[in-house]
């Protein structure tokens, strides 16, 4: 009637366990789950100097199968970080960013990002949410919104149960929505990046130096649209933008 987390220091007993345990979840191991499997890697660090003080900047084009970021914090502080789906030495490439940026290194902090559900993410009381289930936008790498969903999710699967075995089928339910679009996300993505970095690199030109690609992403990273419509808008792109720019290129050769 009842489920335990054994911490380091205590032991925590409650009816239910809605784990946030982030990316490194002990608890989605403990679930069976591959933690390793399907998952980004972003370098990151708080820089100092002065550089653009009220704007944020994604660079789709530094990073192959990536971006890199320049998010102000105020008092000349900047969250300037490199994120991949390829695996690589972006320690290394985040000191040479921030060196072209003119600012000063702080402490560089290395993480995970799940790009894909985990095959477990509920078992009886026990629920995974956030990027513990493997919950983030694969093209992005952005996860606080999908954390506070499957929090939610949680919490009114939690109220809806009268008795703790509808708990896994009520979250399930409402997650599913978010399991489709990170799913179909996850291999547009693998397209996108593949074919901007495959085809349209080699002619030397990028799909995200478009401007109509960064407003359809920002859409995505603002939770106005969801895949399903964002693939609509980038085959619309890829015919009426994409095509021209690629035969263009191809005549100057």
């Amino acid at each position: 009637d009842w489920v335990s987390v054994i911490g380091m220091n205590n032991t925590y007993v409650g009816k239910y366990v809605i784990a946030a345990d982030g990316a490194n979840s002990v608890i989605a191991k403990g679930l069976g789950n591959n933690i390793r499997k399907g998952v980004a890697i972003a370098f990151m660090t708080i820089a100092h100097g002065k550089y653009l003080s009220d704007i944020c900047v994604l660079d789709m084009t530094r990073a192959k199968w990536g971006y890199s970021w320049v998010f102000p914090r105020g008092g000349n502080e900047y969250d300037v970080g490199i994120g991949s789906l390829q695996w690589g030495n972006y320690r290394q490439r985040l000191i040479e960013y921030v060196n072209t940026l003119e600012m000063k290194m702080g402490v560089i902090l290395g993480h995970p990002i799940p790009i894909r559900h985990r095959d477990r993410i509920v078992i009886k009381r026990i629920a995974l949410v956030g990027d513990a289930g493997g919950f983030a936008d694969p093209t992005t790498g952005e996860g606080i919104f999908y954390a506070m969903y499957t929090g939610i999710a949680a919490a009114l699967a939690l109220g809806k149960s009268r008795a703790s075995g509808e708990f896994a089928g009520n979250y399930l339910k409402l997650v599913r929505p978010l399991i489709r679009n990170l799913s179909l996300a996850y291999y547009i993505s693998l397209g996108t990046y593949g074919i901007d970095n495959l085809v349209m690199g080699r002619l030397g030109v990028t799909a995200f130096s478009m401007i109509d690609t960064g407003n359809l992403i920002k859409k995505v990273m603002g939770g106005k649209v969801w895949y399903p419509q964002a693939m609509r808008g980038m085959i619309k792109l890829t015919i009426t933008r994409g095509l021209p720019l690629i035969i263009r290129r191809l005549i100057r050769f």
